[in-house]
């Protein structure tokens, strides 16, 4: 039986604070403006180096891409958990996802495994030293 204190630990260094979100319309502002592109049939994903540690996550899921509400709410929770997990390996980088029409039609499993693609890919082209 693991110890409490090595469970929390755990649980801890894979929460998804604040911080590592994008919060401000001048933030997204910047990586709309600025960005390393990369996209699939599902998900478009923008990277702007931030000067920071860790990678921040923003959300712009649109109408457009999914109408009703059910979703949008489903999109954004599987690249938010794909993402939440993955974080600790990426650069210091912002990244701004939106998706496609066809992602209402995509089950959890591929989302976030075309999510985890286009990071590896923005890392790759290194967006990091932009």
């Amino acid at each position: 039986m693991m110890d409490n204190h090595v469970v929390s630990a755990c649980v801890m260094s894979i929460k998804f604070p604040k911080s590592a979100r994008l919060l401000t319309e001048s933030e997204y502002k910047e990586v709309f403006d600025l960005s390393c592109k990369s996209s699939d049939s599902l998900l478009i994903v923008l990277a702007l180096n931030n000067g920071r540690a860790r990678a921040r996550l923003g959300l712009a899921i649109s109408r457009k891409c999914a109408r009703r509400a059910v979703d949008r709410n489903r999109i954004k929770r599987v690249i938010r958990e794909a993402f939440r997990l993955s974080r600790a390996k990426l650069p210091g980088l912002d990244f701004v996802v939106l998706c496609r029409a066809v992602a209402t039609e995509s089950s959890n499993s591929a989302l976030g495994a075309s999510l985890l693609a286009q990071l590896e890919k923005v890392r790759q082209r290194k967006c990091a030293e932009s």
